[in-house]
């Protein structure tokens, strides 16, 4: 039985578009689709500014989650598409120097990688959920700002998926696959 409690809070949820030169530290998580136009993103943690994660003019988009107390230096030039939602999420905390956060829930813990490379496909998916996450907290209606939030909670499960399932073969093939692996015949085909 799942006894789902999980504290979400959206700061900001928000779309960039224009060309940036830019360093900062995140006060809060920041969960981001990367689009286009990203020339490179340092990120370091901590006082010693440990490395954590640099990516230089990416050719794939992108989905990341980059912990409260990271520092991003980052330049986009002009096709910059870079959705971005700002949270609290207590449940989730970081060490510095891992390339994954830790989201301890109910007396489990799940390790997501603070980056994932996404498909073209995808990345128009994600685009739409993270558009009507903009436009519900644009709102400020409190019934939106919610459902804005429960939308958000739900792309942390994006970044636990992982490459997309390969079609399971079927029967024909397997014994196929049997039949061409034991060119002898010393097995049966069970």
């Amino acid at each position: 039985k799942s006894n789902i409690h999980m504290e979400f809070k959206l700061h900001h949820a928000d779309v960039y578009r224009r060309p940036e030169k830019f360093c900062q530290t995140l006060c809060c998580h920041f969960l981001s689709l990367n689009v286009s136009g990203l020339i490179y993103s340092r990120t370091t943690y901590g006082p010693e500014q440990i490395p954590v994660f640099s990516e230089e003019a990416p050719k794939n988009p992108s989905l990341s989650l980059f912990p409260a107390g990271s520092r991003k230096d980052f330049r986009y030039g002009n096709k910059r598409e870079n959705w971005v939602i700002q949270c609290d999420l207590p449940a989730l905390s970081y060490h510095a120097g891992d390339m994954y956060t830790t989201l301890e829930e109910n007396g489990r813990k799940f390790m997501m990688p603070l980056f994932r490379e996404i498909s073209h496909e995808k990345m128009l998916e994600l685009r739409k959920v993270f558009s009507e996450i903009r436009s519900l907290f644009k709102s400020q209606l409190p019934e939106n700002i919610f459902r804005a939030e429960l939308l958000s909670a739900s792309l942390l499960s994006e970044l636990l998926a992982e490459k997309p399932e390969q079609k399971l073969p079927d029967t024909a093939e397997r014994f196929k696959e049997k039949i061409d692996g034991d060119p002898a015949f010393r097995k049966d085909l069970r």
